[in-house]
């Protein structure tokens, strides 16, 4: 950490991610521990040690690699410990740029109010990415203390359940409607990109959304969320962030994965019936760029048969394609998951773009297909031919050509060679 305070060190940091570990466990067998803060139980150096020589040699620190460092052994290995060894080191830290943060334990992290309010206060003002990860509870308390963040333009939350609350998530739900929320407001001015994830968590999000205000700088947003379970009471808040930014927003990430739909195909009926409920405010997801999608399986209702005993792929939805459409004549990038598209289904969607040159189509392709065949990479090839990287994740191979008059080989192998290259798994 004392190298971290040196001003030449200090001055270069721009990235600052807080993350606990496992903590180290100490053989009290002293043959078999290292013989000192510098070296491994063989006597090696230790992954600190060559840390440490590595930034004394690029960053000019005067010290030799070899003198013994004298902060070695100043701060106890206890939690206080650590605290006084952020605080001494982050208020050095004036050019970060991002920072993250990774906490569940609310209580532990509580124990760390005497380094957040000053590691705030110091590289507040110049940052411009921040990224919180845990239980909405433990954000809570990182943004406790955060004021002054007038260059911050990126803002990416990870919110899990507690778990130390499985049942009652009161204080959850709370935290992000009085805290959270709250605390994304104040920074509107400046925001560019939102990003919320709550994949696994049982969170009720629709009051988090509904509290969300305007913000006139917005381009990304992405959610990456349980539909059926975060918007339980009402899907409004998300619509109307939609609808507000739409004139702004050029890149969207819509993962909306119904949580069990897999076991129990009725729990996507929420999302089929939001995505037409959409469908007739003609502004939201027009003009975009960027657009990541997963449509699910949207199955109607009167087709909704659970005692079948039989495994059905329903079409893809319409409603997915008409909203693709509002952007047939600006998007990029395009990413279909969650369902595994047949062969008649990738021409659905690629006939989208067709009143467009083909020179002017999609650059970055991502889909789930049935089958890859030298019939569906001809398509592609002839299609797009402008892709510079394509993302196919099929459930089997299937390079038999049904059609015998069909000779796409010559013109497939190039685009073959790209998807191997750049994003083939």
């Amino acid at each position: 950490m004392k190298d971290c305070r040196d001003p030449t060190v200090a001055k270069r940091i721009r990235f600052f991610s807080l993350e606990p570990l496992i903590a180290k466990t100490f053989d009290q067998d002293k043959s078999k521990t290292a013989t000192s803060d510098y070296q491994d139980r063989q006597g090696r150096p230790s992954l600190w040690k060559k840390g440490v020589d590595v930034l004394r040699k690029h960053v000019g620190i005067s010290k030799k690699p070899g003198d013994q460092d004298e902060s070695v052994g100043q701060y106890p290995p206890t939690l206080a410990g650590l605290e006084q060894a952020l605080v001494d080191a982050g208020s050095c830290w004036s050019n970060v740029r991002e920072f993250s943060a990774k906490w569940w334990d609310a209580a532990e992290l509580q124990q760390l109010g005497g380094f957040l309010h000053p590691a705030w206060s110091t590289f507040g003002p110049s940052l411009r990415k921040v990224t919180l990860a845990g239980s909405p509870a433990s954000i809570r308390t990182l943004l406790s203390s955060a004021e002054r963040l007038p260059s911050l333009c990126e803002l990416r939350f990870e919110l899990t359940n507690s778990v130390f609350l499985r049942v009652d998530n009161t204080p959850d739900v709370t935290a992000l409607e009085d805290a959270i929320a709250p605390f994304i407001n104040s920074v509107s001015p400046t925001l560019e990109v939102l990003s919320i994830s709550s994949w696994g968590a049982s969170i009720d999000l629709s009051q988090f959304f509904l509290k969300l205000g305007v913000f006139p700088r917005l381009r990304r947003f992405n959610a990456r969320v349980p539909f059926n379970k975060a918007f339980a009471n009402t899907p409004d808040g998300l619509t109307r962030l939609l609808h507000d930014h739409s004139h702004n927003l050029t890149s969207v990430g819509l993962r909306l994965n119904p949580a069990g739909a897999m076991i129990d195909p009725s729990q996507g009926i929420s999302l089929r019936r939001w995505m037409e409920s959409i469908n007739s405010d003609h502004v939201i997801l027009s003009n975009l760029t960027t657009l990541e999608m997963y449509p699910g399986s949207s199955i109607p209702l009167e087709l909704i048969n659970l005692d079948a005993g039989e495994l059905w792929s329903p079409p893809l939805p319409r409603v997915f394609l008409d909203l693709l459409k509002r952007s047939a004549d600006t998007l990029k990038e395009l990413a279909v998951r969650d369902r595994y598209l047949s062969y008649e289904e990738v021409e659905s969607v690629l006939s989208t773009f067709a009143s467009r040159p083909a020179p002017q189509r999609l650059t970055v392709l991502c889909l789930n297909v049935r089958a890859l065949s030298l019939r569906l990479l001809d398509l592609l090839s002839r299609e797009l031919p402008c892709l510079r990287k394509l993302s196919l994740y099929a459930t089997r191979e299937d390079w038999i050509d049904l059609d015998p008059e069909h000779d796409g080989a010559n013109s497939v192998r190039p685009l073959f060679i790209e998807i191997l290259v750049y994003d083939f798994p």
